[in-house]
C-alpha cells in the first residue's frame, strides 16, 4: 500500500487518544535553544521523454541551523526552526545509438550548482511513551520553504553530430513562499550533558513545484518528438538532529577557597 500524507497521519490518531499522560517535565534541564541538523530528501517527478531518458534525481542536501524548544504541556511540546540548505540538480541523459543515428550509445549526468533555500517549521510533538531516559513522541506542524523567484527563463539544447536531440527551458515557481504541513515521528534521548532530539519528518508543499524544467525531443531516429516537464516537487523527507545543551554548562561555578 503507498504511504500518502493522508494515511500517515491517520496512523498517528492512536497514539493521542491511547497513551498515558508522559510529562515533558525533562526539558526544563536544557537550553530552549539548541543547533539543529537535518539531512533531507526533496523528491522530483520526471514525466518521460519517448526515445530518451531525462530524469533529475532526487535531492540530497544537508541542512544547518537553530532550533527553539519555546513550550511544553503535559505530553505536549512545540518547537520552531530554521535552517539554510545548499544543494544541486543533477539530470541523468541517456539516448540509444538507434535513436540518434549514431554508431554508439550516448549518456552523460550534468549537474547544476548554486541553489540556496531556507527552510522553517513550526511543530507540535505529542510524546507517547517515556521510559528512563527516552521519550518517544510523533508531531504534527507547519512548514515554509524561501525559494527566491527567477524572473527569467533558461534555456538551452544538446545536439549531437548535426542532430538536434532536444531542446529544454527552466523557470521557477511564481512565488518566493513555499507553504505545506509536515508529520513526523522521533525520540527524545536526555543524557547529562546533552539533550538529543532525533526525529524523521515528511513535509508536504502546498504551493506547486519549486523548479519547472521543460525538454522538448526533436529530430530523433524512431521514436516521435515529445514535450515532459521535470518538477522539483518541494516535497521533502527529512533526517534530523537538534542538541540542546544541559544549563548547567551555563552556570557559574563557586572556586573552592
Amino acid at each position: 500500500m503507498k504511504i500518502t500524507f493522508k494515511t500517515f497521519f491517520i496512523s498517528l490518531v492512536p497514539f493521542l487518544f491511547f497513551s498515558q499522560e508522559f510529562k515533558t517535565d525533562y526539558l526544563d534541564n536544557y537550553t530552549k535553544i539548541g543547533i539543529n541538523l537535518q539531512l533531507t530528501n526533496t523528491f522530483f517527478n520526471n514525466q518521460p521523454n519517448q526515445g530518451v531518458t531525462i530524469a533529475y534525481k532526487d535531492i540530497k542536501a544537508p541542512a544547518l541551523g537553530v532550533n527553539y524548544n519555546f513550550l511544553k504541556s503535559k505530553n505536549f511540546k512545540f518547537n520552531i526552526n530554521t535552517n539554510v540548505r545548499f544543494y544541486t540538480h543533477n539530470e541523468n541523459f541517456f539516448i540509444s545509438s538507434q535513436e540518434s543515428g549514431l554508431p554508439f550509445d550516448f549518456g552523460k549526468e550534468g549537474v547544476e550548482y548554486g541553489y540556496l533555500d531556507f527552510l522553517t517549521r513550526l511543530k507540535s510533538e505529542y510524546v507517547f511513551l517515556r521510559k528512563n531516559n527516552l521519550a518517544f513522541h510523533v508531531g504534527l506542524g507547519a512548514s515554509m520553504i524561501y525559494y527566491e523567484q527567477d524572473q527569467g527563463l533558461s534555456s538551452g539544447y544538446l545536439r549531437l553530430d548535426n542532430r538536434t536531440i532536444y531542446t529544454f527551458d527552466w523557470k521557477t515557481g511564481n512565488t518566493d513562499f513555499y507553504f505545506g504541513g509536515l508529520l513526523s515521528v522521533g525520540v527524545d534521548i536526555a543524557s547529562k550533558g546533552m539533550l538529543y532530539q532525533f526525529f524523521v519528518e515528511y513535509n508536504h508543499n502546498f504551493s506547486g513545484p519549486m523548479d519547472i524544467y521543460t525538454y522538448n525531443t526533436v529530430d530523433l531516429v524512431l521514436s516521435p518528438s515529445t514535450t515532459a516537464m521535470k518538477k522539483n516537487t518541494g516535497h521533502y523527507l527529512s533526517f534530523g538532529l537538534a542538541l540542546h545543551p544541559n544549563k548547567s554548562w551555563f552556570r557559574k561555578k563557586n572556586k573552592i577557597q
